[in-house]
């Protein structure tokens, strides 16, 4: 069975924000945050327990505007930061320092109006010791055992798709991999498939665990607080430090689910800003103290409004897993992904969509061109052999 262990770093960030506070030098200030998170929310009621407000949030990304998934912080544009430039304290991480400060900076602010704070890579090594301890023990994987792992589990997450009909697509740098390297992208560190929302309801009703093999779904897996489903590989561990958590999980391929979007674009950028604000406020539950049956609740809730636009009925269909600009929306029309192909990969098989090309050029550009060394991304965890 897979341990899932989570520990939020929002209590040493809420005392961080409180030693500033508490010096006396920001009294009667409007305290903005800079750079709009999941994590704000909880961040703000534990302010407010302690007399003090966050009273807005600016962000560079446009579709982030607007956004108040809770009702008690609202995002805005930067350029309100010049309205505030008298009286206004802006606060961001240590680690956006140097790229922040020259943009605060030009709205008016001084080095005395901005507030560094430590990000999470600040309190890790802590909470590494403190809760996490018994990982030194274990063998470290690498990046050859990592790709093997992930490539058994595609092979035995294929099988049981190809037995019960179900429906996916090689995606991602996966796919990318498949087309570009015929297996993995040299680097690359994970795999990722395209289920059908649809057709991933089906899968968490009809899987059982085996003695490899465990499927992590919010419904079933306490702790799993993500919109997509893991093919986990019980034999190992992984670490991640996740905006203001530090995550213990499995190894496995990640299911992420694709359905529908309306055919204009303006509808379609609607639409996109709708379901970030879902996302938001899926992933701020994950710091919630809230009961898990009242998170449970909320979660299906957010998906019921989510997953409205049916894959099948739609003749645009697109990401619903974003959170970041590195994993950003798309859209394509759904005759790319209305029929499958086989593409090679690692030897093996798998399923692609027909309109392949068109996907990873909407996705990356110029897909056949490897990046830069300095452009090559691996996912900032580490992973462990279980025994």
């Amino acid at each position: 069975m897979v341990e899932i262990k989570q520990v939020s770093a929002i209590p040493w960030l809420v005392d961080d924000i409180m030693n500033h506070l508490n010096t006396g030098k920001y009294n009667g200030k409007t305290l903005i945050w800079f750079g709009f998170s999941p994590y704000l929310d909880t961040v703000q009621r534990e302010l407010l327990k302690r007399g003090q407000r966050i009273d807005f949030v600016v962000d560079n990304e446009k579709f982030k505007w607007g956004l108040d998934p809770w009702g008690i912080l609202k995002c805005h544009a930067p350029e309100i930061l010049t309205d505030y430039a008298k009286d206004g304290v802006v606060m961001i991480m240590n680690k956006y320092k140097e790229a922040m400060t020259a943009q605060i900076k030009s709205y008016g602010y001084s080095d005395e109006q901005i507030i560094c704070l430590n990000s999470l890579a600040d309190y890790s090594d802590e909470i590494m010791k403190k809760h996490f301890s018994n990982l030194n023990s274990l063998r470290k994987m690498s990046l050859k055992d990592v790709q093997e792992v992930l490539f058994r589990g595609l092979k035995a997450f294929r099988d049981f798709c190809e037995k019960h009909g179900l429906r996916y697509f090689l995606a991602e740098g996966t796919l990318l991999g498949a087309v570009r390297h015929k297996g993995f992208i040299p680097w690359d560190d994970d795999v990722d498939v395209f289920m059908p929302y649809e057709d991933m309801q089906k899968l968490v009703k009809l899987y059982r665990n085996d003695e490899r093999h465990e499927l992590l779904h919010w419904s079933k897996t306490n702790g799993h607080n993500y919109t997509f489903i893991r093919f986990a590989d019980i034999e190992t561990y992984y670490y991640q430090e996740y905006y203001f958590r530090c995550i213990l999980s499995a190894v496995g391929v990640d299911i992420l689910p694709i359905g529908g979007y309306p055919s204009s674009q303006k509808a379609q950028e609607l639409r996109i800003k709708e379901i970030y604000d879902h996302n938001i406020r899926w992933e701020s539950l994950a710091y919630s103290e809230d009961t898990n049956a009242k998170i449970l609740k909320a979660y299906q809730e957010i998906e019921r409004h989510k997953y409205r636009d049916s894959f099948d009925d739609s003749k645009y269909i697109g990401m619903y897993n974003f959170l970041s600009k590195r994993v950003s929306a798309w859209t394509v029309s759904k005759k790319f992904f209305s029929e499958t192909i086989d593409v090679e990969f690692a030897g093996e098989l798998f399923r692609a969509p027909v309109g392949y090309d068109q996907y990873l050029t909407a996705r990356y550009g110029d897909y056949m061109t490897p990046p830069p060394e300095s452009e090559r991304y691996t996912h900032p965890w580490v992973a462990y052999w279980k025994s």
